[in-house]
Formats: structure tokens, sequence, C-alpha cells
């Protein structure tokens, strides 16, 4: 299988931006080839194409809130065999594009392939191994930094969770829910020791507000949402694992009883 780069569409989300600071935005970013940008906070639904150095960018304006119904939008509009959905902050480290050609091309029958990320220090923000990665650890990994099979996606059905991330009640979650949902649907999920992206700001988080009860309740919910009864488990295990982190304002009891609300409350739905 041989791919080339015009099969590959960078997927971007951001809100509150005009064309100007979108085209800057993506010159930052170091993006090229296919390019579509959701837009979200705009007065008025409408759609801008560019080309810009050499790059074809599609805008798409829209009246709506929420990470997850943007990067459904953009799902809807892809039209080529393969995507990376990625943040307004993400630079694409381009001197790796190869490598990433090379690793889809060996892998083959991919539906998705993880690569590394660094941080804006320039530390990964998480060490991978080469080789197949089993969909009970994908909930770890980060939306930015995978290649999608677009196809397969489609296909399958596959969206992400309207109802978690960014500008919902539980707001955090989306990238993992996504990653599991693609994973459980096959066995061709991938890892590749390569950082192809970087987080270029040390941004405030859109969800995190310390170790408090929404915390608790959002890993319960996800937990519930990507494994299931099993999430009763996981919740101890994790717990468990970051104790001195999780647990400076708290006590286990309090937090696994908080990480239980937020599984029946998935459950419930």
């Amino acid at each position: 299988m041989v791919i080339d780069k015009k099969q590959i569409t960078f997927c971007v989300t951001t809100i509150n931006k005009n064309d100007d600071e979108i085209l800057k935005l993506i010159e930052t970013n170091r993006l090229f080839g296919n390019i579509i940008v959701g837009c979200q906070g705009s007065n008025e639904e409408k759609t801008v194409y560019y080309h810009h150095n050499n790059s074809n960018v599609t805008i798409y304006y829209q009246t709506t809130k929420g990470t997850s119904r943007n990067r459904n939008y953009l799902l809807d509009k892809l039209q080529t065999d393969y995507c990376f959905f990625l943040d307004d902050d993400i630079e694409f480290l381009d001197d790796n594009f190869m490598n990433v050609i090379k690793t889809a091309e060996k892998f083959k029958s991919f539906s998705l392939i993880f690569f590394e990320m660094i941080d804006f220090n320039g530390c990964k923000l998480k060490s991978i191994k080469k080789g197949k990665v089993r969909w009970l650890k994908l909930r770890s990994f980060g939306i930015n930094s995978i290649l999608f099979d677009v196809k397969f996606i489609k296909n399958n059905h596959i969206l992400f969770n309207e109802n978690i991330g960014p500008g919902c009640q539980i707001s955090s979650g989306e990238d993992g829910q996504f990653a599991m949902a693609v994973a459980k649907k096959t066995k061709q999920c991938f890892a590749m020791p390569i950082a192809i992206v970087k987080n270029l700001e040390n941004r405030p988080s859109t969800w995190f507000n310390g170790y408090d009860e929404n915390f608790f309740i959002n890993i319960g919910y996800t937990y519930s949402m990507c494994y299931g009864k099993l999430s009763y488990i996981f919740g101890i295990f994790t717990l468990i694992k970051h104790k001195r982190q999780y647990l400076k304002n708290t006590n286990f009891r309090e937090a696994y009883k908080t990480i239980k609300k937020g599984i029946k409350l998935y459950e419930s739905k």
C-alpha cells in the first residue's frame, strides 16, 4: 500500500476566530496539504475556501458549541482516506511526516496509529512502545497524535460522544471514548514511538479545576462509558495508582464514592 500526503487531512477545531486568525494559526502550527477547520462561536453558518501557501483550506463557521460536536461536523465533511484531529494549539512536526507515511504503509490495514506527542517544554507526554495496542489502554492516549482511517470510521458509523468534552457537563474523556470506539471494532490498532505533534502553549485547562467532585465524577462517567462493569475495578486501580496525586484533599473512600456516582450517572442514561 502506497500512501500520498494528499490522502491525509488535518481537522482543526477552534472557536471565536476570523479568517486571518485561522490562516495565521495554520502557519504557526505548520500545517499543510488538506486542512479543514471547524470554527464555533460564529454568528452565522458559512463556509470559506482558501488556497493558502500551497494548501487547500476549508473553514466551516458554526453557531454551535462543544468540541465533540465540532469534530463530528468535520468528520462528516472528510473526503480523504486518513485524518488527524488537532486542537488549535497543536504544531505538526512536519520533519517527521515521511515517518508517518512510512509507518502507515508498514502497518497497512490499520484503523488507527498512535504516535508520540511532546509538550511546550519539549518533553514527551507519554512514551509508547512500537506494535499493536490493546483497546483497554486506549483511553489514556490523546487524540492529537493519532492517524485515523476515515473509511473505517464512517463504515462503522463511529462518532464522538457529544455529551462529553469541553462545553458539556462531563467536560473530559471525549478523546479516549472515540479512540476506544474505533478500537472495539477492529484489532488493527498500532503505536509508533515517533513524536509528530507538539503542544505550543501551556494553556489553562478547559475542564480541570483540581481534584474535586467534578474530577472524580468525570472519571467514573468516562470509565463506565469505555469499560462498562469493569469501571468499578478500574476506579479502584486508578485511585491506588495515583493516590499521592488524587487524594491530597480527600480520602480513598470519598473519592471512590464520587467515582461510583459518575459511573451510575452514565448507567442511568
